[in-house]
């Protein structure tokens, strides 16, 4: 909606700013901070209802930065420092992060008393985009520390997400579907944008490869069964 007002729609600030008027009047207060719950559960990580994730959380405090913007009301940015300061909590203590020697880790699928983390990589990259964009949007200092720790724990274990051949969804064994890996390029590629480190730039290219390498095999495939297909005629 955003992106449609910016070109001129004007209708589109209405819907973004119902959606911003739905986060203000959904969020969960939880250890002094703003918080939006899944009423779901998620077996693949054996998650039970009510979960937390910071790809959720940055994703809506971005969006009230962008209404408190357009309309100058206080409660879209009091809301969004709210969400903002769950950043800041372990995910064992109710919030969305594992601090690591490195920087931290913003997890996409948070909740206290897990038996593994599940660290997913597009869920991360995702807070990373958000935040920055919500400090270019806010000038939030707070934001910024969290871009910059999230950043260090990003480029301190990005090697662990390549496979040699593909990239990995998470490092609990999943690696990432076609589109994922696909997600993963383009969020390389914003966060290269960002930064100008090289070392976004190198994954980004690296995984492009790989990628190009899985179409040229399927498309053998392909190839091989169209021959088998002739030979039947």
């Amino acid at each position: 909606y955003y992106d449609q007002y910016l070109l001129g729609n004007d209708s589109s600030k209405d819907l973004l700013i119902n959606c911003a008027d739905w986060l203000v009047d959904n969020a969960v207060t939880r250890n002094d901070t703003l918080v939006w719950e899944y009423n779901y559960g998620w077996p693949t990580y054996n998650i039970t209802p009510n979960f937390i994730s910071g790809m959720s959380q940055s994703g809506a405090i971005r969006v009230l930065a962008i209404a408190h913007n357009l309309t100058g009301e206080d409660r879209y940015i009091q809301g969004a420092k709210r969400g903002l300061e769950v950043f800041y909590l372990e995910v064992d203590k109710g919030g969305v992060t594992y601090k690591d020697a490195d920087g931290w880790w913003y997890e996409e699928y948070a909740q206290p008393g897990l038996d593994i983390e599940p660290r997913v990589l597009n869920g991360h990259m995702a807070v990373l985009i958000d935040l920055y964009e919500y400090y270019d949007l806010t000038k939030d200092g707070s934001a910024k520390e969290l871009f910059d720790l999230g950043l260090g724990d990003l480029k301190a274990n990005l090697d662990s997400y390549d496979t040699g051949s593909w990239s990995r969804y998470d490092l609990v064994g999943n690696n990432a579907v076609k589109k994922y890996h696909e997600f993963h390029i383009s969020q390389l590629q914003a966060l290269y944008n960002i930064t100008g480190d090289a070392l976004f730039e190198t994954y980004r290219d690296s995984w492009l490869y790989y990628e190009l390498a899985y179409l040229h095999e399927y498309m053998a495939e392909i190839e091989k069964d169209i021959v088998k297909l002739r030979s039947y005629q």
